[in-house]
Order: structure tokens, then C-alpha cells, then sequence
């Protein structure tokens, strides 16, 4: 198990991504997980992804994850091949920085159609498929206040997939923000399980009425 920084908590001081793994590393980290937003920034600026690379190899700092946000599994066809077209995108730069894996929450749609778990599980096999041709693992992403809150839905999408690297991102707070039982997370496989946030969440108030600044 690695302890690795996620730069959600560095995004308030606006440093650029090249900086972010400087102190990173220097804070004694073994991983890092970018905001793709940043990279994107950073290569607007005239750097390169394979700068980044180098640097994160310097530090032996893994690249652990990217956090990046594209509506792929919306139901407006037009605006999820749009979203396919910019994910694909963001796959062939973290895979030029030497990185395996891109966050995927469910963007696109405000609320699950549970009639629809066919269609959002082939939407996620869709995006698993390009992670095969790029070598970058999309991992679907649990949100507490999101459309994908509950850990047995997210479970039943990976699940429905069929596909043998389909997995999961789940994060001690949203999996308590979204009304989930801890009694049975258990019942996943870790193994499976590449990348876990782990963020703290107060008594109260209520897990409903929490917000991400909590």
C-alpha cells in the first residue's frame, strides 16, 4: 500500500503541476494524483507530458491516478461522443506521463434511471475499451451529493460491464456522504480496487447534510 497526495487539497493555492509534484515529493509522499486541468494548463504553457514523466521518475513518485472530468455517460448522444473524444485525449497524455489510471465519475446525468443500468454499464465498457487501446484504466467514480452515490449501484455497473478491468474509486467520505453501509464494503475485493481516497468527515452535522467543504 502506497500513501500517496491527492492535489484536491493543493487546488486553493493555484501551483502550477510541475510545482505540485516538487513538494509533493519533497513532503515525503510515494504517490501523487494531478488534476488533469492542471497538466492541460501546464502544456497550454509549452511544457510537455514527458517532462512531467521525468520529473515524477526523478522523485519515484508514482502517478497514481488523474483526476479529470468528462460527461461520457451522458444521454444526449452528441455530448457523450464529445466527452469520448476528450477522454480518449486525456488518456494518450497520461499514458505519455507514465500514468495507468483516470478517474471517471459519472458526469452528464443528475440522477440514475434504474431502468437504464444496461445502457450505463455499456458506457462504461465503452470507455474501458479505449483504456485498452491506450493503456490508461478510466475507474468509475462514487460521489456522496452525485448521481452515482450508492456503492451497490457503482458495484452493479462495473459488474455489468463484463470487462476484466472494471473497477471502482470509492473515498471514506463519499461513500459516507452518499448513505452507505461500512458493514458490507467489505464484501468487495480490494485486490480490485486500484486507488481509495481517504478523506476525514466530522460527527455532524448528519452524513446528508454534509458538504465537500466539511
Amino acid at each position: 500500500m502506497r500513501i500517496s497526495l491527492n492535489t484536491s487539497t493543493l487546488l486553493h493555492y493555484k501551483l502550477p503541476v510541475d510545482v505540485q509534484i516538487d513538494m509533493v515529493a519533497e513532503a515525503g509522499f510515494d504517490g501523487i494524483e494531478l488534476w488533469m486541468s492542471d497538466i492541460k494548463t501546464y502544456l497550454d504553457n509549452g511544457g510537455k507530458a514527458s517532462d512531467l514523466k521525468e520529473k515524477l521518475e526523478d522523485h519515484n513518485l508514482v502517478l497514481e491516478n488523474i483526476i479529470g472530468f468528462s460527461k461520457w455517460c451522458s444521454d444526449v448522444p452528441e455530448e457523450r461522443k464529445k466527452a469520448l473524444d476528450q477522454l480518449r485525449e486525456e488518456m494518450l497524455i497520461i499514458a505519455a506521463m507514465g500514468g495507468n489510471y483516470i478517474a471517471a465519475p459519472v458526469q452528464g446525468i443528475s440522477v440514475l434511471d434504474r431502468t437504464k443500468f444496461d445502457d450505463y454499464a455499456e458506457r462504461y465498457k465503452a470507455i474501458l475499451e479505449m483504456g485498452d487501446e491506450t493503456g490508461v484504466t478510466p475507474i468509475i467514480e462514487l460521489w456522496g451529493m452525485g448521481a452515482l452515490h450508492k456503492v451497490t449501484d457503482c458495484a452493479h455497473i462495473a459488474i455489468a460491464t463484463g470487462h476484466q478491468k472494471a473497477t471502482m474509486l470509492l473515498d471514506f467520505y463519499h461513500v459516507y456522504r452518499g448513505g452507505n453501509d461500512w458493514d458490507t464494503v467489505d464484501i468487495l475485493n480490494g485486490k480490485k480496487l486500484p486507488v481509495i481516497h481517504m478523506n476525514d468527515y466530522p460527527a455532524t452535522p448528519s452524513y446528508e447534510k454534509l458538504k465537500d467543504s466539511d
